[in-house]
């Protein structure tokens, strides 16, 4: 069974309602026993949407698989702390129902088997929400462990969850609740095995990061001397092949300096999009791509914001270059005028030489006075 919401794919496995129907074996009827495979499919496709949406928001393509024991939403690596909201999206989500199902329960004041339905409805919305959160893997809690534990404490996420997992099942099975205490008892050797593993899978990683990182490195020498079909294929080489969202960022800036090179601002767009954790540099990057897209003021407005905010920064440059480029010897002079102070010296030195170039004594006259105490443009 497959079908999209909100344009994300669902596929829904015949054993998410073969274990949705076991259990719910302790209803005794078949209404009741309905009912709760209905209440358990909308319960977990809401929690794994708030996943999915989370994702997408961030630049995802997420999928959703309803699988046996719940679901899970796969998507693009995210940076940590995306991540993070990620994980924490789904029980969020969870919860966003259990409260609209509860203010309709106080609005009803149900009875019989509407009110057995809404407890089934609070279980998995509020209960499993909440058991979501615990930190073990790989449920959310554990996943949002990991993100706060961060890449160097892996190791240590797994002994915490094989220590709340273990200590988890033997309660369960102490209280009787058989099937969460079979389920945490999983858990546990899973995340035991992970401890014992890591040394080599830890191993195992680097050594491919390392593979990754020197083919990068050639990917971006390749770009820097303008070989940019090589460079294309050593940049998108390395972006399946690595966790590394830095390294994948790497490798998106390569493919956006060939693409700024071919004109194509509409790719050089959607790469920026992709970027897991964008620089204040990038926006001299779009700039140029709104340039090539023909929405010119757009990106002299960008530059110029960006200029503003950070005077020191590659910005003022491209933005000079522009104005020089489409006459705007004014705005030049205005703009580099209000940096003077802290502008970088290529900038100044490229509008100072263009204007001696052009004879333009009066525009030179004022930059010249603006930029006086500036001990670095020497005699400006």
């Amino acid at each position: 069974m497959s079908f999209r919401v909100f344009g994300i794919p669902v596929q829904v496995r015949l054993m998410f309602w073969v274990t949705a129907l076991l259990l719910g074996f302790g209803y005794r009827t078949p209404t009741l026993l309905a009912s709760w495979t209905a209440v358990v499919f909308i319960a977990v496709l809401v929690h794994e949407l708030g996943h999915a949406l989370i994702a997408r928001a961030f630049g995802g393509s997420p999928a959703i698989e309803l699988i046996a024991f719940g679901g899970q939403t796969t998507s693009q690596a995210l940076p940590r702390f995306r991540h993070l909201a990620m994980a924490l999206a789904g029980p969020l989500a969870s919860f966003a129902l259990g409260f609209v199902a509860l203010g309709a329960y106080r609005l009803m004041g149900p009875v019989g088997v509407t009110k057995l339905v809404f407890q089934q409805v609070f279980v998995t919305t509020f209960g499993w929400g909440i058991l979501n959160l615990v930190p073990v893997w790989p449920l959310d809690g554990g996943q949002v462990l990991r993100s706060l534990l961060g890449p160097d404490r892996e190791r240590a996420t797994f002994v915490i969850s094989a220590v709340v997992a273990g200590a988890l099942a033997a309660l369960m099975l102490k209280l009787g609740v058989l099937f969460a205490g079979i389920l945490f008892a999983v858990m546990c050797l899973r995340s035991v095995q992970a401890v014992v593993a890591y040394p080599r899978a830890r191993a195992h990683a680097l050594a491919a990061e390392h593979v990754v990182e020197r083919a990068l490195e050639q990917a971006e020498r390749l770009s820097a001397r303008g070989d940019d079909d090589e460079a294309e294929l050593h940049a998108l080489s390395v972006l399946p092949m690595t966790p590394s969202a830095a390294l994948r960022d790497r490798a998106r800036r390569v493919l956006i300096a060939v693409n700024l090179r071919r004109d194509d601002g509409r790719r050089v767009l959607a790469l920026l999009a992709a970027l897991e954790a964008p620089a204040l540099d990038d926006d001299v990057s779009r700039a140029q791509a709104l340039d090539l897209l023909g929405r010119r003021d757009e990106a002299f407005a960008l530059l110029a914001a960006r200029a503003a905010s950070d005077p020191r920064g590659p910005a003022l440059g491209a933005l000079l270059r522009g104005l020089v480029a489409t006459e705007r010897l004014d705005d030049a002079v205005e703009a580099a005028t209000n940096a003077a102070p802290s502008a970088p010296t290529d900038a100044l030195r490229f509008l100072l030489d263009e204007l001696r170039l052009r004879g333009d004594d009066a525009r030179l006259q004022v930059l010249e006075s603006a930029l006086r105490g500036r001990a670095d443009l020497g005699d400006a």
